[in-house]
């Protein structure tokens, strides 16, 4: 079952707030947004942003690389690439320290 980290959930809220209202993106778009944040609390096993640690940005990006479990292709280079674009919008527009951290490896 998938766990819930408080301030993670609380800096994503904040986060597809902005998107909406500052940005103006829709519902489709901020939830594809969330699901690429997702899939990064998914290869940290919900640790807490606050506990990020270099290597769990290098194993995200590893465990993008690999094979899609539904086609049993590689996801391709524009999936992994606006993936990670996505991540790393959420991080660095935080602007919390150890968010800007996570931007920075995520490039």
């Amino acid at each position: 079952m998938r766990k819930h980290v408080e301030e993670n959930e609380r800096a994503k809220r904040e986060y597809v707030f902005y998107l909406e209202q500052a940005k103006g993106l829709d519902e489709k778009s901020t939830d594809k947004v969330l699901a690429a944040i997702l899939k990064f609390e998914q290869s940290t096993k919900f640790k807490p942003f606050k506990r990020f640690h270099i290597e769990q940005a290098s194993k995200f990006k590893e465990d993008l690389a690999k094979i899609n479990g539904k086609t049993g292709k590689p996801l391709g280079h524009a999936t992994v690439d606006a993936t990670l674009a996505s991540v790393r919008g959420f991080f660095s527009l935080a602007g919390r320290p150890e968010r800007l951290q996570i931007a920075y490896f995520l490039q």
